[in-house]
């Protein structure tokens, strides 16, 4: 398998210095699969940013120059790779394509058919000038991304007057101004970090490679700050539903129950060896919590995924925790014996012609 590196600098590399008067190159990677007929909408939106010290750089996966794009589109700040050889090496892979190209001081993360607002990357640098990353929240959206289907996380409102939502009605990481590993598992949503070059740890390959890259920054940051002046547009293509029948869900499932035992039993595969024992069993929490929450999505159901979450994530939560609290014993052994059969490097559930909703 393609492991992920650890997050050290490349030789003749600079570490992150804070210096928030610098405005350095940020690169936008864009993993490319059968999308030319809807790429032009991201790319826009990438090169509208008001941060002006911008280059795109699309990697293609399925063999096509994307000479259309070119065409339409003459900025210079627009890199499309060779295609080459790669056709269907997955997601991973190709980000992975697209971050030995980047020329940026820092990277973030745009799929094909999602969106940012021209205020994102200067919102998040603000940040990542000082903290070296930073995370605004996913707002899933229909193809028009005036139907809001879900935010999270969801920030919390300094202004005066207000009060944080730290409630018991949601999961703890809503309502927070930071977000840690532990956090993030409880979140069920993908997150879009704006990193600096040195924090890249690169992708893994198959199953939830995005959800094992974004654990792992969080992880080695410790903590990385929520900007909830922006969100990333996660946007719902038509026929791109989640649901694909019971035997999909088992699938995914063997799958969730693979990357747990890799996880805490073969931490290398994926580059994690140099987190302790807590964060990899956070780690671990991370993709129980979304294993649960498969069990519980409908079988047939045809509410896409993300507006199926939406208003039950307090309700999923408290279920995994009386779930966990009664079955503890059995989950370390469920651990230790989990997905003998399934290789978590390969992705058995998605047909790349179809987006799998955040690798779930």
């Amino acid at each position: 398998m393609q492991a992920m590196s650890t997050v050290r600098p490349e030789p003749g590399r600079q570490e992150f210095v804070p210096d928030r008067q610098a405005r350095p190159l940020v690169t936008i990677l864009m993993p490319a699969f059968e999308a030319e007929a809807w790429i032009g909408d991201a790319v826009t939106a990438a090169l509208a940013q008001s941060w002006q010290q911008i280059e795109v750089v699309v990697a293609p996966d399925d063999g096509h120059a994307y000479a259309g794009l070119r065409a339409r589109c003459t900025d210079p700040r627009l890199r499309i790779l060779a295609p080459g050889p790669h056709r269907r090496s997955g997601p991973g892979p190709a980000r992975n394509r697209a971050i030995d190209a980047a020329r940026g001081e820092f990277f973030t993360m745009l799929d094909t058919d999602d969106l940012i607002p021209p205020n994102h990357v200067s919102d998040l640098m603000r940040v990542a000038l000082r903290d070296g990353a930073a995370i605004a929240p996913t707002r899933y959206t229909g193809w028009d991304v005036d139907r809001i289907i879900r935010i999270s996380p969801t920030a919390r409102d300094d202004s005066p007057g207000s009060s944080a939502v730290t409630t018991g009605a949601r999961p703890p990481a809503h309502g927070h101004t930071s977000l840690t590993l532990k956090t993030y598992s409880l979140l069920l949503a993908s997150l879009h970090p704006l990193q600096h070059r040195s924090l890249e740890p690169g992708y893994c390959s198959g199953f939830a490679e995005d959800v094992v890259h974004d654990g792992f920054v969080l992880a080695r940051c410790g903590s990385i700050r929520l900007v909830g002046s922006t969100a990333y547009l996660a946007r719902r293509r038509p026929g791109s539903l989640c649901n694909s029948g019971p035997e999909a869900e088992q699938a995914i499932r063997a799958s969730y129950d693979a990357r747990i035992e890799q996880i805490l039993h073969r931490p290398t595969e994926l580059g994690l060896q140099v987190l302790d024992a807590r964060d990899r069993e956070d780690f671990a929490e991370l993709f129980r919590l979304r294993r649960h929450v498969s069990e519980r999505f409908p079988a047939g159901a045809t509410d896409d995924y993300q507006a199926w979450i939406a208003g039950r994530e307090a309700l999923l939560y408290r279920e995994y925790l009386a779930g966990r609290t009664a079955g503890n014993g059995d989950r370390a052994a469920a651990d230790r014996s989990a997905g003998p059969d399934v290789d978590p490097n390969v992705d058995h559930n998605v047909d790349p012609d179809v987006k799998r909703v955040d690798a779930r």
